[in-house]
């Protein structure tokens, strides 16, 4: 999370590895619906823009475009503080629809 990259270059490199993530299964014939994922969540710099809701409309969106229909996903809050880790988790919740089950 070092860096003042912008949000938008962020969730593409995120976008891209997720996306060489689940094209992997495919290849080695892996049912994607058994599988659960822990992805990093989409974040900007240390460095970077002050922290905003944002970044749950970036992270949903990413994850919309580029995960394959799975088991679950779990967050974990890495060198997120707790609190700053479910205040983003709460703001994602809220920004994907009650019935909305990802992707």
């Amino acid at each position: 999370m070092a860096g003042a990259q912008p949000m938008v270059l962020r969730e593409q490199a995120t976008g891209g590895l997720l996306g060489a993530l689940f094209a992997e299964p495919r290849v080695q014939s892996v049912i994607p619906e058994e599988l659960i994922v822990k992805p990093d969540m989409v974040l900007p710099g240390r460095a970077g823009v002050k922290q905003d809701p944002i970044e749950a409309v970036a992270t949903v969106r990413c994850l919309r475009r580029n995960v394959a229909a799975v088991a679950g996903i779990a967050f974990l809050p890495g060198v997120q503080p707790d609190e700053c880790a479910s205040t983003r988790l709460n703001a994602m919740n809220s920004y994907a629809a009650p019935d909305d089950h990802l992707p």
